[in-house]
């Protein structure tokens, strides 16, 4: 991300059609969570289609984090970390075998 940064922070805020880089970039992360969480056996706490939006929203959410914030690795590492502490013990909360 950081080698190709202002290309591609430009390319994810062009709003000129209803269809955007942004819009279908969230959608295929939903689609995937969603795929991927089906075949999981995964706590009822949350709904499966609540944690695919909310994934979606997120991945694109840190993607544009990263992009703005690249060269300050400290914020990086806080943001990996954060990320990986959510889906290991806040959203994929995975049922024993």
């Amino acid at each position: 991300l950081s080698k190709n940064h202002n290309e591609l922070r430009a390319l994810l805020k062009i709003h000129e059609t209803p269809i955007t880089l942004e819009s279908e970039l969230k959608q295929k992360l939903v689609e995937t969570c969603r795929k991927y969480l089906n075949q999981q056996r995964i706590s009822n706490q949350f709904s499966i289609d609540f944690l695919s939006h909310f994934y979606g929203q997120l991945s694109v959410a840190s993607i544009t984090f990263a992009l703005d914030h690249y060269d300050n690795q400290d914020w990086m590492a806080q943001q990996l970390q954060l990320m990986n502490d959510m889906q290991q013990n806040l959203l994929f909360k995975v049922l024993p075998g």
